[in-house]
């Protein structure tokens, strides 16, 4: 199977590092495009008016922030890279992006940045895994 293109979701753990790392290998290997997603979360249905917008503005910013930190992953390689946020619950927004923009393969670390949360597998893979209608590649 060829692949074109190829997500990776990136939180800054150490474990999405990997992931990425590896998701990289892969693009480079079969010509593919790779993206990076960052999903800070989502905003609470009680959050509304000034505070909702606001709370938008951060955690956008602090997607931005995270997905920068990938910025040398593929700089001054041959891999095509998309850099992209996207706000909500992350499993949600992962799998959205998937369907919604063609992607081949979902590439993501075993655990994200809480350890305490899906003490085998992370929650956000886990599900991701399980309602992608995709491969999803995890990484250890």
């Amino acid at each position: 199977m060829l692949f074109k293109k190829i997500l990776v979701g990136v939180d800054g753990s150490r474990h999405a590092d990997k992931a990425a790392q590896y998701a990289k290998g892969v693009a480079r290997t079969q010509g593919a495009e790779l993206v990076l997603l960052a999903c800070p979360g989502h905003i609470p249905g009680l959050v509304g008016g000034a505070a909702r917008e606001q709370l938008a503005r951060d955690l956008e910013a602090e997607g931005r922030r995270v997905v920068e930190g990938y910025k040398n992953l593929c700089a001054g390689t041959e891999v095509r890279y998309a850099m992209e946020v996207r706000l909500g619950d992350p499993a949600n927004a992962i799998v959205r992006y998937a369907e919604e923009n063609g992607v081949d393969l979902i590439v993501m670390g075993s655990r994200g940045l809480t350890e305490i949360e899906g003490l085998l597998l992370g929650s956000v893979t886990h599900h991701v895994l399980h309602r992608c209608k995709v491969p999803v590649l995890i990484v250890r």
